[in-house]
């Protein structure tokens, strides 16, 4: 019995024929399904619900597509379980003034985290503030508990670590299924747009 309520949930959605859709097919070959429910549902639900002081967030976008377009069960957390456990964690040594060797050590702290990170980081006109960038790369995914602002005033290597902090994240993005299916989810939308 309990076989058949799990299938039974697993079931695709039936739809209404009037309703846009499109599967997509990710490079690893995950089949997705995305389902444009209406014009004014997509500007009301995705796209102006996604915005903030007059400039749309990441973050809530992709809330909002993984809950109103992407079919099926998706999250945040579906999505990080796709990064490999070896793409995960990294570790850099750099010279420190006394030519000690300091390692640094990184973690993926999630793509909701990355993404807000990013946010966070954005003025209002688009531009990055570095400061508050890196200093989310140091309290997400630089896991030296000391690693600081006032660290690096008695440390080398202030920039390399960050700029390898930077890349560890955006090789992650940049490889994930999250970002290929969201772009794909996005370009979907826009089409409907046009």
């Amino acid at each position: 019995m309990t076989e058949e309520k799990a299938a039974t949930t697993t079931e695709p959605k039936k739809y209404n024929k009037n309703m846009k859709q499109e599967t997509f097919t990710s490079k690893r070959g995950t089949e997705y399904l995305f389902t444009y429910p209406g014009t004014f549902y997509v500007q009301k639900n995705v796209m102006d619900a996604s915005m903030r002081n007059g400039v749309q967030d990441t973050t809530l976008l992709n809330e909002a597509i993984m809950q109103h377009i992407l079919e099926g069960d998706y999250d945040w957390n579906y999505f990080d379980k796709k990064v490999a456990t070896k793409d995960r964690s990294e570790s850099i040594a750099v010279r420190d003034f006394d030519d000690t060797e300091v390692t640094y050590n990184f973690k993926f702290p999630g793509f909701q985290r990355i993404i807000k990170l990013q946010a966070e980081a954005t003025a209002d006109d688009g531009s990055l503030m570095t400061a508050e960038y890196y200093k989310g790369l140091m309290k997400h995914v630089i896991t030296n508990e000391e690693v600081n602002f006032s660290y690096w005033d008695h440390h080398e290597g202030y920039t390399e670590v960050m700029q390898e902090a930077d890349l560890f994240i955006g090789t992650i993005v940049n490889n994930s299924e999250y970002q290929e299916v969201m772009t794909a989810a996005s370009d979907f939308v826009g089409k409907m747009f046009r």
